[in-house]
């Protein structure tokens, strides 16, 4: 079976992946994200439209900076900005 690039956009989705200190979940500015003291940046990454989905790879590609607490879905650009308890 086929699937056409419209198949494909409705089932997955580009977003830059950005990994945080946890304690920044109160952050008003997560939308800036230039301004963000960034632990990692993860680049561009696919990620299935399905909130369960996107948490369960995000806790396997953040896993070696620390333990996934929440994520953040950027309202301007497709960014998820990620909170991490960092690694002792």
């Amino acid at each position: 079976m086929e699937l056409g690039l419209e198949a494909l956009a409705q089932v997955w989705v580009p977003a830059k992946v950005l990994v945080v200190h946890e304690n920044l979940c109160s952050c008003d500015h997560l939308d800036e994200v230039d301004a963000l003291e960034k632990i990692a940046d993860l680049g561009i990454r696919f990620f299935q439209k399905d909130h369960k989905a996107v948490c369960s790879r995000l806790k396997r590609l953040v896993a070696k900076y620390g333990e996934f607490a929440w994520v953040h879905y950027g309202h301007h650009a497709p960014v998820l900005v990620v909170g991490v308890t960092p690694n002792a």
